[in-house]
C-alpha cells in the first residue's frame, strides 16, 4: 500500500514539472516579418492540385523533366536567417531583391520576387534581360503565406486564391475560385521591359527579345477546370497596348461548375513546351505516358498535332518529313513549328496548328 501511495506521489511530480516546462518554453522559431506556412488541407484543392496544368513561365534552356524531378522538391524560398524546417510554423522572406519583393525563388534558370502582401506590384518575373510586373486590378490587401515551395494569396479576390508555385525551371500560377461569384474576368496591370509580345492566331502571346526578335517565352491559351475534371476552353487572354493582361472565362460554364474552379493563366518558355511525354496532353486533358507518342486530330482548332514523338520520327530515312515541312505557314492558316531538328535526349517533337480540316 506505502509502494502505491510512492508511486501516485511521484505521478503528480511529473506531471507538475511538464506543466511547468510547457509553460516557460519559448516558441520555435520566431522572427519578425515572418509569414506563416499555408498546409493546403482542403481535400478538394488536393484533387486539382493532382492535375498537371500547364506552366506559369519557365526557361527556353529548359533540362529534361525527368532531371527537373530529381531537384525540384529541394528548392525553398531563400533565406538569410534560417532554413525553414518541415515542422516549424513560420518561414523567413529576404531582403535581397528589390526592396518591394522581399520573397523570391532560392535558385532556378529566373528570378522570381513576390511582394509580402497583395496590391501593387504582387509579382516580378525575370529571365535574361526581360522582366515583367504583375498587379491584380481592383484586388484587396492580402498576406502572401509561403508553404514549401509556394506562395498564396488568399482572399485576394472574394473566394478567389492566387497561387504561385516555384520550381527549378518554371514559375505556375493557379487562380483557385472555391465558389461561384459571378465574376469572371480577372485584370492585371503588366509593366514590360525589355521584351515585346505579339498575339498569334491560336490565341497566343508570344513574347520576344527586342534586339535580336529571338522568342523568350509565350503565354497559350489558358483554360479553366472544375472539381470533376470539367474543362473550359472558353478562356481567353487579352493584353492590350495600355498594359492590361484580362483573362476571360466564359461565365454560362462558370455558372454550372463544381467548384473549387482552377484558371490557369500560363507563361512557358517555349522550348519546355514538348520537352517531354510529361508536359504533353490528351485532349481531355490527361497525361501522355512516357515515351508515347501522341498523334491527334481537331485539337483545339487543329487539324493534326503529332507530339512528343520518338527518336525514329527524326532518323536519317526519315529526314525528308522535316524537309518538306519547313517551319512557317503552311496553306491557309496553317503553322508548322519543331522543337528539335535531330534526335536530341530520346525525344523529338513536330506540331501542326491550322484553322482548317485538312492538311
Amino acid at each position: 500500500m506505502h509502494e502505491i501511495r510512492n508511486n501516485k506521489r511521484l505521478f503528480f511530480y511529473l506531471l507538475v514539472l511538464l506543466i511547468v516546462c510547457l509553460t516557460i518554453m519559448p516558441s520555435f522559431p520566431a522572427s519578425l516579418n515572418a509569414t506563416e506556412l499555408n498546409e493546403i488541407k482542403d481535400p478538394a484543392i488536393k484533387e486539382l492540385n493532382n492535375y498537371n496544368s500547364p506552366l506559369l513561365m519557365s526557361p527556353l534552356d529548359v533540362k529534361q523533366k525527368s532531371e527537373m524531378d530529381d531537384i525540384s522538391n529541394n528548392l525553398v524560398f531563400e533565406s538569410e536567417n534560417i532554413n525553414p524546417m518541415n515542422y516549424a510554423n513560420i518561414t523567413y522572406p529576404t531582403n535581397s531583391y528589390i526592396n518591394n519583393f522581399p520573397i523570391r525563388n532560392k535558385s532556378g534558370l529566373y528570378i522570381a520576387g513576390f511582394s509580402s502582401k497583395s496590391g501593387k506590384n504582387l509579382l516580378r518575373f525575370s529571365y535574361g534581360g526581360a522582366s515583367l510586373l504583375l498587379s491584380p486590378s481592383e484586388s484587396v490587401s492580402v498576406t502572401g503565406k509561403v508553404y514549401q515551395n509556394t506562395i498564396s494569396y488568399k482572399d485576394i479576390y472574394p473566394y478567389t486564391e492566387f497561387r504561385y508555385t516555384v520550381e527549378k525551371s518554371y514559375l505556375k500560377e493557379d487562380i483557385i475560385v472555391q465558389k461561384y461569384t459571378g465574376k469572371s474576368d480577372f485584370h492585371f496591370k503588366v509593366d514590360i521591359s525589355n521584351v515585346l509580345y505579339k498575339k498569334k492566331y491560336n490565341g497566343e502571346i508570344h513574347f520576344f527579345d527586342p534586339s535580336s526578335d529571338n522568342p523568350l517565352f509565350y503565354m497559350p491559351k489558358p483554360y479553366a477546370l472544375d472539381k470533376n475534371s470539367n474543362r473550359c476552353d472558353l478562356v481567353n487572354v487579352e493584353l492590350s497596348k495600355a498594359g492590361l493582361l484580362t483573362v476571360s472565362v466564359d461565365p454560362e460554364w462558370l455558372k454550372k461548375a463544381v467548384y473549387p474552379v482552377i484558371i490557369d493563366p500560363t507563361f512557358i518558355l517555349l522550348n519546355a513546351t514538348f520537352s517531354r511525354s510529361s508536359v504533353a496532353y490528351e485532349q481531355d486533358g490527361s497525361q501522355v505516358a512516357v515515351n508515347q507518342p501522341r498523334y491527334e486530330a481537331g485539337k483545339f482548332g487543329q487539324a493534326l498535332m503529332v507530339e512528343e514523338g520518338t527518336t525514329n520520327l527524326l532518323t536519317a530515312n526519315q529526314s525528308s518529313l522535316e524537309d518538306s515541312l519547313p517551319t512557317g505557314f503552311v496553306g491557309d492558316g496553317g503553322f508548322v513549328t519543331w522543337s528539335t531538328s535531330t534526335s536530341k535526349s530520346g525525344s523529338a517533337c513536330m506540331r501542326i496548328d491550322t484553322n482548317t480540316t485538312d492538311v
